[in-house]
């Protein structure tokens, strides 16, 4: 570890035991913000060292705040990842109480994909969200709909809930409607978007920021409807690498959309004197493979698909100095941060833990990272949910298939991104990575027996083949 990343985390890890300016006696912030952007990865952001200017006003906003750079989400699946974040529990946790299935019940599933959706649409855990409200906290949510809808289970713990859509520069005037009504009250507001996900297509100047040739990802696009393809119709064509250069091209303009409605948003807070004193954080609930693993889209374990970014801005009084985090922390962590923050207690048999400095009950940093469940992977549907990913930064990154006890390993000290194949780690190493996913895979409480089919409506399907999901 270099000078500038101990230091850091000394002024960050340490600062509740004596040093002045830090956590210790601070007021809980009187709101919260929580902001996902859905599909979002993290290296094509500036802050997190991108070359394109994606993220000027994310990268503006990280300079006076904390960013984690070894986030990883639990899902590569928006649905299970948001679950999982608002619940502080890993996937399989969630699955065990909901119908009591094991990693050998998953691997053995008939309909992964339903039976995915049906149990995490169905989750009975009372979100974190109502302790809030009985802490004198209003709880709102804007969301993009779709899996983020009352259909899917997100309403629940929510006094205010709208899943209208629309992307957010059409979400926002009804957040402002909503903080002009509720400035004067404590309050916990998120807000979701689906601008970064696919088929990355919006709005100008940001659909031409980076794109040299239109026609090719309108080709694109054109193919699919031809081709009426199925989950994640990109996914499932052979590109050239000009088709993926557009892909990659619309992707980052799409970044640049939702970065410039973010700044609307910190103004519109600025001006109603809402900014200074909140605790704001910035996520996605996961990445996206643009040609990695000749893959385009999301719902497996790779690296680029499980790597978000994760900002804090905590209140300014709290003095806390903006500085970089490598470690590993997790998407399960975001909700212990917002009790701690407000001197709430934890219930029992949550699996994240509190990023605030010096507050993690002396646990400090993690040593890894984990991933849990797949949706789908390449151009064929996944069959197996039961897969599981850890990842011991600058060292190793591993995929654990447990239908047949395989193991894929990348050495991330020669192979950062993960991209150029399977590595063979001692046996030692594989050893300790297993034990790590085992000491995540708590069995919980088991559940009432099988969770049935969800009926999606005729709405929640056309929305998302436009999102690019087949629903048959």
């Amino acid at each position: 570890m270099n000078r500038r990343v101990f230091g850091a985390l000394v002024a960050f890890w340490g600062c509740t035991f004596g040093v002045a300016g830090c956590t210790a006696g601070n007021a809980p912030p009187p709101r919260v913000i929580l902001v996902s952007i859905d599909t979002l990865r993290a290296d094509h952001l500036g802050l997190y060292g991108y070359e394109r200017d994606t993220s000027p006003f994310l990268d503006a906003f990280a300079r006076e705040a904390v960013v984690f750079r070894g986030a990883l989400s639990q899902s590569a699946f928006t649905l299970v990842s948001h679950h999982s974040l608002f619940t502080a529990r890993y996937p399989l946790r969630l699955i065990r109480e909901t119908n009591g299935a094991d990693l050998a019940a998953l691997a053995s599933l008939e309909d992964p994909r339903g039976s995915l959706i049906s149990t995490f649409a169905a989750l009975r855990p009372a979100p974190l969200f109502e302790a809030l409200r009985r802490k004198g906290y209003t709880t709102a949510a804007f969301t993009d709909g779709v899996w983020m809808s009352a259909e899917m289970g997100f309403d629940r713990g929510f006094d205010f809930f709208n899943a209208e859509g629309g992307h957010l520069a059409w979400i926002l005037p009804r957040v402002f409607g909503w903080l002009d009504a509720h400035r004067s009250e404590r309050f916990f507001l998120f807000i979701h978007t689906y601008d970064t996900h696919s088929p990355y297509h919006g709005s100008e100047p940001y659909n031409s920021r980076f794109c040299r040739d239109h026609s090719r990802h309108i080709s694109l696009r054109m193919r699919c409807n031809q081709a009426q393809c199925g989950a994640t119709p990109l996914m499932k064509l052979q590109l050239t690498d000009a088709d993926l250069r557009a892909v990659t091209d619309h992707y980052d303009g799409a970044i640049a959309r939702v970065d410039a409605a973010l700044e609307t948003l910190w103004r519109r807070l600025e001006r109603l004197q809402l900014l200074a004193e909140s605790l704001i954080i910035v996520i996605s609930d996961h990445g996206e493979s643009l040609g990695e693993h000749d893959q385009v889209g999301h719902g497996g374990l790779h690296l680029e698909q499980l790597r978000v970014p994760l900002i804090v801005k905590f209140p300014d009084s709290w003095r806390i100095p903006a500085t970089t985090i490598e470690d590993p922390v997790e998407l399960v962590d975001v909700m212990p941060t917002v009790y701690d923050a407000l001197g709430m207690e934890l219930p029992e048999g949550v699996d994240g833990r509190s990023l605030i400095p010096g507050h993690a009950e002396g646990k400090g940093i993690r040593r890894y990272a984990v991933a849990q469940t797949a949706f789908e992977e390449g151009r064929d549907t996944i069959t197996n949910p039961a897969k599981r990913a850890i990842l011991d930064p600058g060292h190793w990154f591993l995929i654990h298939d447990s239908r047949g006890a395989s193991v894929t390993a990348f050495d991330l000290q020669h192979d950062e991104r993960a991209l150029q194949g399977e590595a063979s780690p001692p046996s030692g190493v594989v050893t300790e990575l297993l034990a790590g996913l085992e000491s995540r895979n708590s069995t919980g409480s088991a559940g009432a027996g099988e969770v049935p089919r969800l009926e999606m409506s005729e709405k929640l399907k056309a929305e998302l083949r436009a999102l690019g999901y087949g629903t048959e």
